[in-house]
């Protein structure tokens, strides 16, 4: 398969991992001297662990840089995407801040070609003095790493430090100086003449696959960029020397006059994306399509940012995840018991029916008898009663109007804990769904404030309800076709808050039949919207639901004057009549 031979690096789903390469990273560090250098250091952040944000004023406008040590994404790209701050910046952050802020950018260094960028800030002291500082992300896998040096290049501080042991390379402590990683014994390409080139090409088996020999030689190209080389050469192996080097050269005269083509390749099977580079990679044919991209930034954002949102979003919110589902599966565990167990009351009425033929028959009935044959005095059918021998007649009839009785109490007692049981399955689905919704770590310490307050996740939930009331923060705002305002409840409390305390009583009130999902309010002022923002409106609640993509969706729509809060009740439970029940499809485009 031609996408095995190039990359050779298939994830289980069929995915491809492509690092940041040398030439994406010189792409980038292109972009980033033409947009930021000579800008002020404004504020430094660090939202993540392994993500630092340093927003720099350049002219008139002010950026995002982002440097991001994750080791399943490792980037620096400029962004739009504001996170939410831890309250105690880490110690890491702190020092940044104190020898960053107020600093301007004087260069952005790609030194050899390699995965590291050095951005080196002009600086003042506390005595005013001028000084620099360089601040190096190192972009290799798992070693990805952030270092902030002096001006003689000795290391203040790192993300992740390395000890004196034997076993590592190269040492990173506060103190020490600065060192490249170890050299891997590739040469840089942007070095690269044709008598060198075709010299250690020559030192190779002539059998040696053109791509290979390309990512064995030199640093900065991963396999993918390695392989469009040789296909554009029309090289299978290194015998092809000579028209190897006119492409290679070409290649490196782009780089070098920074003639970039940022691009993503989706897969045609799925379109799903699975590669990106900073030139075309034709060599996939028919099996993937290029979309081009106007800045590296936004192509790594596109890439990465997405998914690594949803995957640090499902981390901090696995242990909710985790609880709810425990409590779901306990539940039903619960409900079928219970369910087993009602249907054993079924027999009440005929216990009673027992107990009353043997009172009407006890003038013929003596101790020691087994049966009693009797007709239904109310449907005339004959009736065949057990009796105990042992016992009196009289006392086989109390029996029979105990068991009765206890059959009655019970069923009523368990048709109540039954019906407990399953709204407490539906609220556990309204939560899971308000995780859908949970974009920021304020929307999940919100819901685990709710689930706290109503005594999930240990003892802290009785101390929790007593000592604050729980504070709803703000829902989704759209606007219908026609200008009226929509608001949407991103979980329990917000819809909650939108139903019985912001709506007025003619505004209008819509949500999905039969599913977990939003209260969408439409804010009227009084007036009578038109039929379009209904559908817009009913079309939201659907996509804020839990309901199926595709087929119509039934949602629900009435007054706010006839919805009702039962006392007592879950976050997010109401009871609503008179509706209206509209048909839409969660596909459609709001």
């Amino acid at each position: 398969m031609l996408l095995l031979f190039y990359y050779g690096v298939i994830s289980a789903k069929g995915g491809m991992v492509v690092a940041l390469d040398g030439g994406m990273l010189a792409c980038v560090a292109w972009e980033l001297r033409e947009t930021l250098l000579d800008g002020k250091v404004e504020k430094v952040l660090q939202p993540e662990r392994d993500e630092v944000h340093l927003l720099i004023r350049s002219g008139r406008e002010s950026h995002r840089l982002m440097l991001s040590a994750s080791s399943g994404s490792p980037r620096v790209s400029l962004t739009e995407i504001v996170k939410e701050n831890p309250a105690s910046p880490p110690m890491f952050c702190m020092l940044l801040r104190k020898h960053l802020t107020g600093g301007r950018l004087r260069a952005v260094d790609h030194p050899a070609f390699e995965r590291i960028l050095f951005f080196e800030f002009e600086t003042k002291g506390e005595l005013g003095e001028c000084g620099k500082r360089t601040l190096i992300v190192e972009l290799m896998g798992r070693y990805t790493n952030i270092i902030l040096c002096d001006t003689h290049m000795k290391v203040l501080s790192a993300l992740r430090y390395s000890d004196l042991s034997a076993s590592c390379k190269r040492p990173l402590l506060p103190g020490l100086p600065y060192e490249l990683p170890p050299d891997q014994g590739k040469k840089n390409p942007l070095d690269a003449t044709r008598e060198s080139f075709l010299q250690a090409i020559s030192a190779l088996s002539p059998e040696t696959p053109a791509d290979k020999a390309l990512f064995a030689l030199y640093r900065g190209f991963c396999p993918a960029a390695a392989a469009e080389l040789a296909y554009r050469a029309k090289a299978q192996t290194v015998k092809d020397a000579d028209t190897l080097w006119e492409v290679f050269a070409r290649h490196m005269d782009i780089i070098r006059s920074h003639a970039f083509s940022p691009c993503i390749l989706v897969r045609t099977l799925d379109d799903k994306p699975f590669a990106y580079s900073y030139f075309p990679l034709t060599h996939f044919s028919s099996e993937a399509r290029i979309i081009p991209y106007d800045s590296p930034s936004q192509l790594l954002e596109e890439y990465h940012g997405k998914r690594e949102n949803e995957q640090r979003k499902a981390q901090k919110s696995v242990d909710i995840t985790r609880l709810l589902k425990n409590a779901k599966s306990r539940l039903h565990k619960k409900i079928f018991v219970q369910e087993e167990e009602l249907a054993d009351t079924a027999g009440a009425i005929s216990c009673k029916k027992a107990g009353e033929l043997i009172f009407q028959e006890l003038y013929r009935l003596k101790k020691g008898d087994h049966t009693l044959v009797a007709i239904d005095y109310e449907t005339g059918e004959t009736i065949t009663v057990k009796l105990d021998p042992r016992y009196p007649p009289a006392v086989n009839a109390n029996q029979y109007y105990k068991d009765y009785n206890r059959k009655k109490n019970a069923k009523e007692k368990l048709s109540e804990q039954l019906e407990q049981a399953r709204r407490e399955l539906q609220y556990i689905d309204t939560v899971l769904d308000a995780l859908t919704r949970a974009k920021t770590e304020a929307d999940l310490a919100q819901i685990r404030e709710e689930l706290s307050h109503w005594d999930y996740g240990g003892k802290q939930g009785h101390h929790a309800r007593k000592k604050q009331k729980l504070r709803p923060h703000p829902p989704i705002k759209l606007q219908t076709p026609s200008g009226y305002t929509l608001m949407v409840g991103k979980n329990n409390l917000q819809n909650d808050e939108l139903t019985t305390h912001i709506a007025d009583k003619n505004d209008w009130w819509f949500h999905v039949k039969d599913y977990p999902g939003s209260h969408v309010i439409m804010i009227t002022g009084g007036e009578e919207p038109p039929i379009e923002d209904f559908t817009f409106a009913a079309q939201t609640a659907a996509v804020y639901s839990s309901a199926g993509a595709g087929a119509k969706v039934a949602v629900d729509y009435t007054k706010i004057r006839h919805i009702k809060k039962p006392a007592g009740s879950r976050p997010g439970y109401v009871t609503y009549d008179p509706y209206w029940t509209a048909y839409v499809s969660k596909g459609d485009s709001l």
